[in-house]
């Protein structure tokens, strides 16, 4: 009897373990644009110009403004795997290593336009992108440099594990838009690597690596598939941006 009780106290344990994972803590971001979380839990957003950080469980709906009148820009926000955070306000990129309690800042950005959207590798290495410029750094922002594209408006730039550097081009040009290749140790160069003539609006990297991309418009419609890439169709919404995509 004791060892039957024994086995159900544990698969009682087990079960309840399961049920814990997928428990839903509701939080109101209202009015906010969700930036990331870190790995400690945090939740941040920003609204006006602040940013905003969230840690408790629950139903909780207040933030705790971490950063005022520097986050104009949300697409130009980011977290990285080491919980850095990355706020651009040009002509410097804002960071910090302690959750949002205290602040750093590079040195001036290159950029001559407004900022749509930054992505970071690591702690040293982690680039932004204008409408046409492509600006990076290999040494936490000590160092600048710069490309300009002349192949259509940028939408999104990744990087892999490998130092694989995709852009995505969008726009009303059929033969510049799609997906193009560089590295880190030339970004000087790049090359057409999928889907010429499609018109990309958005794009994220697959755990396995592939890319995976939204079309809106030009000469490719439907699902297509290249070796390490996938498009599918999306629609936008009057400001242009993905708001439904459907794999056909």
């Amino acid at each position: 009897m004791k060892k039957f009780l024994s086995i159900l106290a544990i698969c009682f344990s087990f079960l309840t373990s399961l049920t814990a994972q997928n428990i839903w803590k509701p939080f109101s971001i209202y009015g906010c644009d969700y930036i990331g979380t870190t790995s400690d839990g945090s939740v941040f957003a920003a609204s006006y110009g602040d940013l905003y950080r969230f840690q408790s469980e629950g139903t909780g709906t207040t933030f705790n403004m971490v950063l005022e009148d520097q986050c104009f820009n949300t697409s130009g926000c980011t977290i990285n795997r080491n919980d850095r955070i990355f706020i651009t306000n040009s002509p410097i990129v804002l960071y910090s290593d302690d959750y949002g309690d205290s602040w750093q800042q590079t040195s001036p950005i290159p950029a001559t336009s407004w900022v749509r959207g930054l992505y970071s590798k690591s702690n040293n290495v982690f680039l932004g992108w204008t409408t046409n410029e492509i600006f990076w750094t290999l040494d936490g922002g000590s160092t600048w440099e710069m490309k300009t594209l002349g192949y259509g408006s940028i939408s999104c730039v990744l990087i892999t594990d490998t130092d694989d550097v995709f852009t995505s081009i969008y726009g009303n040009n059929p033969t510049t838009s799609g997906i193009y290749h560089s590295s880190l140790s030339n970004m000087q160069n790049w090359n057409l690597a999928a889907f010429q003539r499609s018109s990309i609006h958005q794009m994220i990297m697959h755990p396995d690596g592939s890319i995976i991309a939204s079309n809106c418009g030009g000469q490719i419609s439907g699902f297509h598939h290249e070796p390490g890439f996938y498009l599918i169709d999306g629609t936008t919404n009057e400001y242009g941006m993905v708001h439904d995509i459907a794999i056909s």
